[in-house]
């Protein structure tokens, strides 16, 4: 039977190969012992083993180390998804693509809390911190909001910064929007084609640059139709739910008689699924009394009953991919703003003609 030691030893060795000492200090033989329910003098002999193996060495301070040479090579692809600890469907596509482009690679994924990402309860998680001075060869991050003192904070980083749905591409970062918010007026004329001249946009997501841009440009198209833009914005904070406050939001407006339209756009598909369920929960049925639609969020669209209709792009999951591969294949990436024109409307069951019993009674507050 092999020694407790030696099977403590490869256990470190495994979760060393794994990148969990990327962001983490290594941990001292009483930590290990604690770990591991063990003795100090069997945890004191494990480390020798990892320092006779080449696994870890000991600093002038006498701290352990991981062994640069044993971790991983030098070329070996290290990679960071930091993510806000909500649901955010939106990213599903690019966690997996991330994950895919990587692991072809033979690189790692930053692993915390069982998932392939480090997760963060609001924008000054200390979690944040530890990725962004851990060594990583490149971060992917996902902030509702770039506060001036978070920007200041990311920019010496920048070179091996890539940031979620932000456009900070003047500041010099490499950004990820995936599709331009003109695309926010193919939901408008949707709605409009149908017979809505009442539409509404709910906001839930925090403000960003990425949000007014697409809000901006569903207030132009609505102008340019001669018709009458109403924004509800109401952006959550950190720890909560855009679906929720959506839900929230929108059974209060229907409730009270603030709205009293027949169609509702959201530009996120979060604020879309909150919104659907109040809609029902008010005693209409989404796609006849009212009809809602989302920018982007196609996978959650197809699940969601009713299913609802969203802007899409053909064949994203390979478009995902390609843009991931492209930014982790250059050191220096060929421009900073990734993402693609084109999109088209998925039209799901959430959105139809224009109810003429809703159009005839209904008032904008």
């Amino acid at each position: 039977m092999e020694a407790k030691y030696l099977e403590i030893a490869e256990a470190v060795k495994r979760q060393i190969r794994n990148g969990d000492y990327l962001m983490d200090k290594v941990p001292s033989e009483r930590k290990l012992a604690e770990a591991y329910a063990v003795s100090y003098m069997t945890a004191r002999r494990t480390v020798q083993q990892l320092v006779a193996d080449g696994a870890l060495m000991r600093g002038e301070n006498g701290r352990l180390n991981v062994n640069p040479a044993f971790a991983v090579s030098a070329e070996q692809c290290k990679v960071a998804m930091v993510l806000p600890n909500w649901p955010i469907p939106s990213l599903d596509k690019w966690r997996r693509a991330v994950a895919e482009a990587v692991e072809a690679r033979g690189g790692i994924v930053k692993t915390v809390k069982s998932a392939k990402t480090v997760y963060f309860d609001h924008e000054d998680d200390s979690v944040i911190a530890e990725a962004l001075t851990g060594a990583f060869s490149r971060i992917f991050l996902a902030l509702p909001v770039v506060t001036g003192l978070m920007l200041q904070r990311l920019t010496p980083l920048r070179e091996k910064l890539v940031l979620f749905h932000h456009d900070l591409t003047e500041a010099g970062f490499t950004c990820l929007d995936a599709s331009s918010p003109e695309n926010m007026a193919l939901l408008v004329e949707h709605l409009h084609c149908f017979g809505h001249r009442r539409i509404a946009l709910v906001n839930t997501q925090p403000r960003n640059e990425i949000i007014d841009a697409r809000i901006a440009v569903f207030r132009k198209r609505m102008e340019e139709l001669e018709l009458e833009p109403q924004v509800f914005d109401f952006p959550v904070k950190s720890f909560e739910r855009a679906d929720l406050k959506a839900y929230e939001v929108v059974r209060r407006l229907i409730g009270q008689g603030e709205f009293g339209g027949t169609g509702i756009v959201t530009p996120t598909i979060e604020a879309a699924i909150g919104t659907l369920r109040a809609v029902h929960d008010c005693g209409m049925t989404p796609g006849r009394e009212i009809s809602v639609c989302a920018y982007g969020g196609l996978e959650s669209a197809r699940l969601s009953i009713p299913s609802i209709t969203v802007t899409t792009v053909k064949d994203a999951d390979r478009q995902c991919r390609e843009l991931i591969e492209t930014i982790l294949d250059r050191s220096t990436p060929e421009r900073l703003l990734y993402s693609w024109e084109k999109m088209e409307v998925w039209q799901g069951e959430s959105t139809g003609p224009v109810c003429k019993e809703r159009m005839e009674s209904c008032v904008f507050c």
